[in-house]
């Protein structure tokens, strides 16, 4: 099958989307020959497309898993800065210590010299007596009972002058041991201190390293998520000219790609998805959809989300997803019906015409099936629908 486009055919022929991005893919204006091209082809860019689907996945988890690193970093980080100030509290009290223990000190050794100094007084006032003779001192006593009461309280003087020496000393020595050990403590606190700093600083380091690593995961995954954009375009322009009815797999060759896919028909209400909708209904589907195109679950936008019926879904999500009339490609197609239950599709694309063409499961009950639903009458066709938009990004 020849491809009149030759940019579409270096994509489909190279299959390269899944080891690099394509910095711009020029826009695509398929020719009005529809022979020349095949649905065949819409199976190939299909198979990009998932490539790049599951590229965008894989750089969601690497970011999500960045974060959530990060998060643990953060957190240890706060623990960290409490700490920090604790152990600032602890230092600033020992200093304070510290200081009143060195004024403690100073005193004692004030009291020290000042009692040295008396000791030296009175052994200069020993010195000087001894020079005089015996006979002379009790001579110049006014008797000899005076002399003895006189040596007497001179020995008894210095000898209490020394022990208070001893004593003031030994009081300092248990000033300046107490002083140490708050110094050993004080320089154990800072270095637990300094320790809690660094390691706040090397995990600033880690987070930004990260946060630059994450940013270029999510340019990386916009990337992608673009290009697949842009080959979905092209692809709906190729089935706009492949014509219109309905046509199973024409979309996905593997009912499209849904999880549950290969128990459908058959399990439908008896079993809840992971999106909190019964497997093989159409809003199992659709969840589906909305998280493998958009990376969202729908059941996370809205606080208390219940399974709902399809016909629900714009009521439930209204305030958190914009919605309208306007068809779009990549929507949520709702309508609602006379029985309550309502419909849910997937809009695929928008042809030339302006016909909308959905993926769906449980029209064909339990099972998937496509269809032009501008060609639909009566409440599922596809100006009865309310299209929600879950391109948040």
């Amino acid at each position: 099958m020849r491809f009149h486009n030759t940019t579409l055919k270096r994509i489909l022929a190279l299959g390269l989307v899944s080891l690099t991005i394509i910095a711009a893919i020029p826009h695509f204006y398929p020719t009005q020959d529809a022979d020349a091209y095949s649905y065949e082809d819409v199976a190939n860019l299909n198979r990009e497309i998932a490539i790049l689907r599951n590229r965008e996945a894989e750089l969601a988890r690497k970011a999500q898993a960045i974060a959530s690193e990060n998060e643990g970093f953060e957190r240890e980080k706060a623990l960290l800065q409490i700490e920090v100030e604790q152990l600032e509290v602890q230092i600033e009290t020992l200093e304070i210590e510290i200081r009143q223990l060195q004024g403690e000190i100073e005193t004692i050794e004030k009291k020290i010299a000042n009692t040295q100094t008396a000791i030296s007084t009175t052994l200069v006032d020993l010195y000087l007596t001894q020079d005089v003779s015996m006979i002379e001192r009790i001579a110049s006593s006014s008797s000899f009972s005076s002399f003895v009461d006189n040596a007497t309280k001179f020995t008894a003087a210095t000898d209490g002058l020394a022990k208070a020496v001893e004593s003031v000393k030994e009081a300092k020595a248990k000033l300046e041991r107490k002083f140490n050990e708050l110094q050993a403590k004080q320089d154990t606190l800072n270095a637990q201190k300094l320790f809690a700093v660094k390691r706040t600083e090397e995990l600033n380091r880690i987070i930004n390293a990260n946060r630059q690593q994450q940013a270029q995961f999510a340019a990386d995954r916009n990337a992608a998520y673009q290009q697949r954009l842009e080959l979905t375009l092209y692809m709906s322009q190729i089935m706009s000219q492949l014509g219109g009815g309905m046509y199973d797999g024409m979309f996905s060759g593997d009912k499209g790609g849904y999880t549950y896919r290969n128990g459908c028909p058959g399990i439908n209400s008896t079993f809840t998805d992971e999106w909190g909708m019964y497997v093989c209904q159409c809003t199992s589907y659709a969840a589906f959809k909305v998280e493998q195109f958009y990376g969202v679950k729908v059941r996370n936008l809205v606080p208390y989300w219940v399974s709902l019926n399809g016909g629900e879904w714009p009521s439930a999500l209204a305030g958190y997803v914009p919605m309208g009339r306007e068809p779009r490609i990549f929507s949520v197609a709702s309508w609602q019906d006379p029985t309550g239950y309502g419909h849910v599709g997937w809009v695929e694309y928008i042809d030339g015409n302006g016909h909308v063409w959905v993926s769906e499961y449980n029209v064909k009950w339990g099972d998937y099936s496509e269809r032009n639903a501008s060609l639909s009458g009566g409440w599922l066709a596809a100006n009865q629908a309310t299209y929600i938009y879950f391109d948040l990004r």
